[in-house]
């Protein structure tokens, strides 16, 4: 797998909830609107974290591509990596601020915006990464302990339909 592949990687994720550190500003109010949005859910801390995984991944790919690599300059190869990967992402931003605009009404957004910005919306966004985490962790276990059992049922169902390789 290469460096390349650990980016996209980490920057899929981050599109998962939406990102960017760097929020333009728009001569167009909707547009405006949508950029608000992507800076009341914290995209910049989001992108920070982001960017920090694809530090730590890069490090780890190069420390295992090239065994006589040191610790020290993976992880400063990664660091770079990542900081270079951050450098263009506001045109991103401007790219989801459109997916916004064209999905969501002035009033839609407005109205998601505020939710943001109340209390309870402060706390989603507190608790969102830590509860992410967590419901990966349960549906990880989950499909694990399911597997085997998906697996037979699968199994039977392709020798009904007369597949011998099952």
């Amino acid at each position: 797998m290469s460096v390349s592949s650990f980016a996209r990687a980490g920057l899929f994720a981050a599109l998962l909830f939406a990102c960017g550190p760097t929020l333009a500003q728009s001569d167009d109010p909707h547009k405006a609107l949508a950029h608000e949005l992507l800076e009341v859910i914290r995209v910049n801390q989001q992108i920070d974290r982001m960017t920090q995984q694809v530090a730590d991944q890069t490090s780890q790919f190069m420390q295992q591509s090239r065994p006589g690599m040191k610790e020290d300059e993976a992880k400063a190869f990664g660091k770079s990596y990542a900081e270079a990967i951050k450098m263009n992402i506001g045109d991103l931003v401007d790219e989801i601020a459109k997916l916004y605009v064209r999905q969501y009404s002035d009033d839609e957004l407005k109205q998601i915006v505020a939710f943001y910005k109340s209390p309870v919306g402060q706390k989603y966004l507190d608790n969102a990464p830590s509860l992410s985490a967590q419901a990966a962790s349960l549906a990880q276990a989950w499909q694990q302990k399911n597997e085997q059992a998906a697996q037979a049922v699968a199994a039977q169902e392709m020798k009904k339909l007369g597949y011998k390789n099952w």
